[in-house]
């Protein structure tokens, strides 16, 4: 049996950080490089909330594309829809939190796509562990 305790943390935290994403939306442009992270955390932690329900060994990784390798062998469909965000929202996790970041210009509307994104991961997740 899963350590369910560890299960609820990261898909609090997960569902945390989509919340603060949505609010930095809400409170105009020059907030999307922190959506963006949370978007990106929501993401993460929701995918690791998966793994600890299946008690596979959660690395410490932004590399969402990694993570989805590991939850690969027991639901490839997630696994698929990882990978197609997995490049934009790892880049996410880290390079635009700095300034020096050499990267184009993160747009509202990719902002808003990484939520998107990130929501989707969340519930297909959260779909996959019994209530």
């Amino acid at each position: 049996m899963a350590n369910q305790k560890m299960v609820k943390y990261w898909f609090t935290y997960a569902s945390r950080n989509l919340k603060i994403a949505k609010h930095s939306l809400a409170l105009g442009s020059e907030y999307k490089e922190i959506l963006g992270f949370h978007s990106q955390q929501c993401a993460e932690m929701a995918i690791k909330g998966l793994m600890a329900f299946h008690r596979i060994r959660i690395v410490k990784t932004h590399d969402l594309k990694m993570l989805a390798v590991e939850v690969e062998k027991i639901y490839p469909s997630l696994s698929s829809l990882i990978i197609k965000s997995a490049k934009p929202m790892t880049d996410l996790a880290v390079a635009y939190r700095y300034p020096d970041a050499e990267l184009p210009p993160l747009t509202v509307r990719k902002a808003q796509s990484a939520i998107e994104s990130a929501e989707k991961i969340y519930q297909a997740c959260l779909k996959l562990i019994p209530r």
